[in-house]
């Protein structure tokens, strides 16, 4: 049984609802979240936390219009109300506030991973899968800008190993396999970027180059090891995600097969030269899971991707307190 794996003590519990292959989950309003999964009918359903149930199923599974088999992105346009989702076939999906399709489009060969935006652009995140025999040829991802009215792709900024100073890991060149995307927040008209398990905040030049970074933390996130004689990826359980609160953005922490404790750093947009701040979560449990938290605002959601237990994977994890001071 999947609930084996993770201990849950007092700050987490079991949500009641069961949703397979959990893929995504990114905060709405009124404590509710949006969840992204692989479910034999649906694809995505928006969750109350404060009452652990599903209001409504909102993405069929399928190839129909409106319909996808893999979602993997999402934004929600406060503003207007609309929805846009991506998937792992290059699929960008806007609906509108009840759900309804306005326009679907692929945009190429594309695993989306994260969408934002600002006042002109929509920005999708691209996953890259770093392998051995590609790590000569300068590995990257990339980071589509699309026009807000038209929705093509205006132009297509790509990230080196180099820019994120991954260069600078000890056996990079070794690396057999990672997966690489951008997490993306717009705020105030500037675009910042974070990779998972990569503990820099960097902000986007308009020529498409990355700016100054900021650090989150000095601890080690990433290593290439040697084992039996095969080089592998080890990741530590530091910045699984990403999540802006306010002018906040926090990187979450924890895993205790790792003796990580669980918590967070954060870093104020309005004031990035600052120290990052930081803070403890108690009592949350677990074994070698790289658990991710969205926060709300009175409660929290967590789950572990469904990448690290394959298909069947199926339990929500859900906190009826605050984590964090969302000032």
């Amino acid at each position: 049984m999947i609930f084996n794996i993770l201990l849950v003590a007092s700050q987490f519990i079991l949500a009641d609802v069961l949703v397979n292959d959990v893929n995504a989950v990114a905060h709405l309003q009124n404590d509710h979240y949006m969840i992204l999964y692989g479910g034999d009918e649906y694809q995505a359903s928006i969750y109350d936390a404060v009452n652990d149930e599903m209001l409504r199923d909102v993405v069929r599974t399928g190839r129909g219009p409106g319909e996808s088999e893999s979602l993997s992105a999402f934004y929600h346009n406060e503003e207007t109300g609309t929805y846009f989702f991506g998937d792992e076939a290059g699929q960008l999906f806007l609906f509108d506030s009840e759900f309804e399709l306005i326009e679907q489009k692929r945009l190429g060969n594309y695993v989306m991973t994260d969408i934002d935006a600002d006042s002109d652009h929509i920005w999708i995140s691209i996953r890259a899968m770093i392998a051995e025999e590609t790590t000569t040829t300068e590995p990257h991802t990339s980071v589509l800008k699309l026009d807000r009215q038209s929705l093509k792709i205006v132009d297509e900024i790509t990230i080196t190993l180099e820019d994120m100073t991954l260069n600078q890991v000890d056996n990079i060149d070794r690396i057999r396999l990672l997966y690489l995307s951008a997490g993306i927040t717009s705020y105030n008209n500037s675009l910042w970027l974070t990779f998972d398990y990569f503990p820099f905040l960097f902000q986007l030049n308009e020529d498409g180059s990355l700016g100054e970074r900021y650090r989150f933390t000095d601890e080690q996130t990433l290593e290439v090891v040697q084992r039996h004689g095969l080089w592998g990826t080890r990741t530590f359980s530091i910045c699984t995600n990403i999540q802006r609160i306010n002018s906040k953005i926090y990187c979450w922490k924890g895993n205790d097969g790792q003796d990580i404790d669980y918590g967070w750093y954060a870093l104020d947009l309005d004031n990035p030269d600052a120290t990052a701040k930081s803070g403890s979560i108690d009592d949350v449990g677990g074994e070698e899971g790289k658990l991710r938290i969205i926060h709300g605002e009175t409660t929290a959601v967590a789950f572990i991707p469904a990448l690290f237990f394959g298909e069947g994977s199926s339990y929500l994890l859900r906190s009826e307190h605050k984590l964090v001071d969302s000032d």
